[in-house]
């Protein structure tokens, strides 16, 4: 091959260097992949590839050292009673109370209904199945 023109008897002068090369020597610079097709995939795809490392970098270069979200401050409606699972103050909008506890109340704060503590309240002890009514109140 004569780079830049038809090695077949000249005349298709397409502005090479003139020098004779051969597709088949390691030491070529261009080797082509395939069809034109082909080529203009890659080319799509490294144009991709280049253009989801400027946005890796832009997105990396955002600050996100955004400062904790405080607790939630819930209301304290029942200054004097405590959760019979935690032990904490019964704050928010709600607590529950089993009604078929005797002794002492048994009341769950928001916190440990979160976490289902009311339903290990009832599970099985001593072989058989324990039904609380729990009651929600909100005043």
């Amino acid at each position: 091959m004569i780079c830049g023109s038809n090695s077949h008897g000249g005349g298709n002068y397409q502005g090479g260097c003139g020098k004779s090369w051969n597709y088949n020597d390691n030491n070529n610079l261009y080797r082509p992949i395939g069809t034109a097709k082909q080529e203009t995939l890659l080319t799509e795809q490294r144009n991709a590839r280049e253009q989801l490392l400027r946005d890796k970098a832009q997105i990396e270069s955002i600050n996100t050292n955004l400062p904790p979200m405080p607790a939630p401050q819930l209301p304290d409606l029942w200054p004097t009673l405590r959760c019979a699972d935690c032990q904490g103050k019964l704050e928010g909008q709600f607590h529950l109370l089993c009604n078929c506890c005797e002794g002492p109340d048994f009341r769950l704060c928001v916190r440990c209904v979160a976490k289902n503590k009311h339903l290990k309240h009832s599970e099985i002890e001593g072989g058989g199945v324990l039904l609380h009514c729990m009651q929600m109140v909100t005043e």
